[in-house]
């Protein structure tokens, strides 16, 4: 009879629990501001008027906003969390790459996150 050792799951599962709450914890220090034309400004999404939807896909809406304490029109990514573990992680690690591609000319400025319950 062959006996084949049994993956260790619960201690992946466990790995990949702290690396999403490590992600979530260092996203949630850089929400509430947005960082236009080299100034930082506090923000909340009070502060965005929306002026219509730009479009839509599997991870949400776009829409085009008018930042009120600037007068910037930028458009803004709208995702939300769901009871769905994968689909929050998708979205987390969106936001993640999107955060740290501040330089890369391939990919869309982006002027800050706001995280809301």
């Amino acid at each position: 009879m062959l006996t084949l050792p049994t993956p260790p799951y619960g201690l992946q599962k466990s790995l990949e629990n702290v690396e999403i709450d490590q992600k979530l914890q260092e996203i949630m220090r850089q929400t509430g501001y947005l960082k236009i034309d080299g100034q930082r400004y506090p923000a909340e999404v009070t502060d965005l008027i929306s002026e219509g939807e730009i479009g839509s896909g599997t991870c949400g809406q776009v829409f085009k906003v008018r930042f009120k304490k600037t007068g910037h029109v930028i458009a803004v990514k709208q995702m939300r969390r769901t009871g769905n573990k994968d689909e929050n992680k998708r979205i987390l690690m969106d936001l993640d790459v999107v955060l740290k591609s501040h330089d890369c000319p391939y990919i869309i400025q982006c002027y800050g996150a706001i995280v809301t319950n």
